[in-house]
């Protein structure tokens, strides 16, 4: 008699009922990575709660049924703390050999590349052993179990699950509550017994021990192994961040330091005798000034810490130093493309990279014809462009950007409208209210932003739907160019409202300007001052922001 927790086509309905409860009751735990005879690796986890089983039982043993008459082996586990079944998924070496081909995976690695360090000894100091590995050795593109993992997904992918033609594929199925989720597989527990010994230990271990931990932050990172464990856009995002980090970070770091150092310098010899004569003024500056209602007048003197804080900053040298990194960032994205083709090249990634582009969404092979051509399923459709649609999505696009533009003057024009209250009920003889007023601006200027900036992706990809596109290379395109745009937009207006408008509608003291614009502007700071506050505010509260979301969303 077969063992209760082996699924197969014969018992899925003993599996899904009498079973069940069979195993509840003995207790068993899962979250093993092989299953029971400690042989087959466990490559890809289905994750149903138990009340789906019961209810959908008829569904999850047809979906079983296709995915074993594939060849794939089935195990369950039982959770320890939520009441769910895992859903084991193994598949053998012969298997992936067969379908392969099939689901068109291709090697990311290449027979003949050398992907060890070929000078370890040079700069021993940052590197370690995993850089004097080859992952690959020894290696066939069907014993690799991120290779198994992509041929599993593709399947769970296309899975059908009724007579129509839309009801197939996980993701269906995960919205319909049948199946709570679905993964890949770890290489195992970390190996904490065989810490000492490299020979022994699993790929997740190898890369714990000399790559994730935080001691191991001044070493070369190993980009192969990387790639090799967790694919390759986690592989490209940790290249592209190490990358950033050297021929970025670094030397605008140092310039940087080397530009407060010479700021720090000047205002040490000379400024402090120019401030001498603002900080000890007691003129009177008119400030912001309402026509019939009065102007905000203080001495001079409280203008000191704002006016030190510009001198500081307002020099030659900062000008030249934001020069350089706008150069220098034309630069670094030269050598990135140098950087990236190395590595697409060695990970043998560009034929891979040209079949996503033009392979078809998954929303449009529903309606594609299905074709097989060498053994292979491919999918055709009708080039029938819909230009009301599009006109539609052109739309949408100018009134979004209409409406950051909007936004950003009406918040300016609320920011004025305060200014003038102030002014008017005479509030700046008890408190500070001009700094008050400069840090709400751009307090509330940093938060809309940075809501905006959380709903952008959201509204680029329901505008990217809108404009039809079939491929994938299509849509990934349109989808980058109205996201990135959309948050350029969003993230520098109101830098540049600030810097180059601001004072442009002030024609106080008298009546003139465009309604509350008029009273919109700098005085008695350069708009410098304001840009520096603003900016700083911003990029405090982002950090703090997603630090928090972070925490309690992870």
């Amino acid at each position: 008699m077969k063992n209760p927790t082996s699924v197969g086509v014969s018992n899925h309905a003993l599996f899904l009922n009498e079973a069940l409860l069979n195993f509840v009751a003995i207790g068993r735990s899962g979250g093993a990575e092989y299953f029971e005879d400690g042989q087959r690796k466990v490559h890809y986890v289905l994750v149903i709660y138990r009340t789906s089983t019961r209810k959908n039982y008829i569904v999850i043993q047809d979906v079983l049924r296709q995915l074993e008459d594939l060849g794939l082996e089935f195990e369950q586990d039982l959770g320890i703390t939520i009441p769910v079944n895992f859903i084991k998924i193994h598949m053998n070496n012969e298997v992936a050999r067969q379908l392969i081909n099939a689901y068109d995976i291709q090697k990311e690695y290449l027979d003949d590349f050398n992907y060890t360090d070929p000078n370890p000894r040079d700069c021993a100091f940052f590197k370690d052993p995993l850089l004097t590995r080859d992952p690959f050795a020894n290696e066939s593109i069907e014993t690799l179990s991120v290779n198994k993992m992509r041929i599993i997904f593709r399947m769970l992918k296309h899975v059908s699950f009724g007579p129509e033609d839309d009801m197939h594929g996980i993701e269906k199925l995960k919205r319909k509550g049948i199946f709570k989720a679905a993964y890949p597989m770890h290489d195992g527990k970390i190996q904490i017994e065989y810490w000492h010994n490299d020979d022994l230990i699993n790929e997740r271990t190898l890369l714990a021990k000399y790559w994730s931990s935080v001691s191991k932050w001044y070493k070369v990172q190993p980009f192969n192994m990387i790639h090799k464990y967790y694919g390759a856009e986690i592989a490209f995002y940790y290249a592209w961040s190490d990358f950033y980090d050297k021929v970025y970070y670094f030397p605008l770091a140092i310039i940087g330091v080397l530009v407060f150092m010479l700021n720090s310098a000047y205002f040490s010899r000379k400024s402090q005798r120019d401030l001498e004569i603002i900080c000890n003024s007691e003129i009177p500056i008119c400030g912001t000034c309402i026509f019939g209602s009065g102007c905000l007048p203080k001495p001079l003197k409280t203008y000191c810490g704002g006016y030190t804080e510009l001198v500081r900053t307002e020099r030659y040298s900062t000008i030249v130093f934001s020069l350089l990194s706008s150069i220098w960032a034309f630069v670094v994205i030269s050598l990135w493309n140098r950087r990236e083709a190395s590595l697409k090249y060695r990970w043998n990634l560009y034929e891979e990279n040209v079949k996503e582009e033009m392979e078809i969404r998954i929303e449009y092979k529903e309606l594609a014809k299905r074709k097989i051509v060498n053994g292979m399923v491919t999918f055709e459709i009708e080039r029938k462009i819909k230009y009301p649609k599009r006109f539609f999505a052109c739309l949408w696009y100018i009134g979004m950007v209409v409406f950051v533009i909007a936004f950003c003057y009406l918040r300016q024009a609320l920011v004025a409208a305060i200014n003038i209250a102030v002014v008017k009920h005479h509030l700046y003889e008890t408190v500070e209210i001009d700094t008050i007023i400069i840090g709400l601006n751009s307090t509330l200027t940093a938060l809309c932003t940075i809501y905006y900036a959380k709903l952008v992706g959201a509204i680029g990809e329901r505008m990217t739907s809108a404009f039809l596109p079939k491929t994938q290379g299509g849509y990934d395109n349109i989808l980058i160019v109205l996201t990135f745009s959309l948050d350029i937009i969003n993230t520098f207006l109101p830098l540049f409202y600030t810097a180059f408008l601001k004072d442009s509608n002030s024609n106080i003291p008298v009546r003139s300007g465009s309604w509350f614009y008029g009273y919109d502007d700098c005085d008695p700071y350069p708009c410098l001052y304001q840009l520096q506050i603003q900016f700083l505010i911003y990029l405090t509260l982002k950090t703090l922001i997603e630090k928090i979301f972070v925490i309690i969303g992870p």
